[in-house]
């Protein structure tokens, strides 16, 4: 099974405003059987929610102790264009953003995780396929300004967005290829002394391929 190709990686900004509509994002899906994940990061304990005309979207796992981090997804059945709107219930400038990622030749959504605590943002995750991705967003409000280190004990860790300019600081990306199933700790080796919500999500593969990503924030 080949390992996951990135196709497109876009820059974008994290919103610091007192909205409640809070990113907007025209994408193209690849072809039916696609699934599109959104990953939403809020600096408080907020409600994310992810929505379009033509998808209907699914929350698949959610940390909102002292920020917010909450992974949803959507699966297309006809390739085209869509834009998704992602809403929050927190009106305030603690910092509100989103990254997006679809893979093709994936079988769909499987496990999750998340967690809150204090320390070194971390989880217990059990795949369910061979050669799966594993979607990782960590929010921080320690906002310690310092990138993180990624554990590699589940494959490579591609890393798409480590913002530590403003009220939180927000590492996000995947495992590219999970090769064997089995139960894995994913997170940060470093910086220890987070504040943190942690999410992971697990794309599934199906027979002789692994998923292959878009991705853009």
């Amino acid at each position: 099974m080949p390992a996951p190709t990135l196709v497109v990686c876009d820059s974008g900004n994290t919103t610091y405003a007192a909205s409640t509509l809070v990113a907007s994002q025209n994408d193209i899906f690849g072809s039916a059987g696609d699934i599109k994940g959104a990953c939403g990061f809020s600096g408080g304990p907020d409600t994310l929610t992810f929505s379009s005309a033509t998808l209907s979207w699914i929350p698949r796992v959610t940390s909102n102790t002292s920020s917010t981090a909450t992974i949803w997804t959507a699966e297309p059945s006809t390739a085209g264009a869509d834009t998704f709107f992602m809403n929050r219930t927190l009106a305030d400038t603690t910092g509100v953003g989103a990254t997006w990622y679809v893979f093709s030749g994936s079988g769909g959504g499987g496990a999750t995780a998340s967690n809150s605590n204090v320390g070194r943002p971390a989880a217990s995750i059990t795949t369910t396929t061979p050669h799966s991705v594993i979607v990782a967003l960590d929010v921080d409000t320690n906002n310690g300004n310092t990138a993180a280190t990624w554990l590699t004990n589940a494959g490579t860790f591609a890393s798409y967005l480590d913002d530590t300019a403003g009220a939180m600081d927000v590492h996000n990306g995947y495992h590219i290829d999970v090769a064997t199933i089995g139960t894995y700790t994913i997170g940060n080796s470093a910086p220890n002394s987070q504040i943190y919500d942690f999410v992971a999500f697990e794309v599934t593969s199906i027979p002789n391929t692994t998923p292959t990503a878009w991705i853009g924030v």
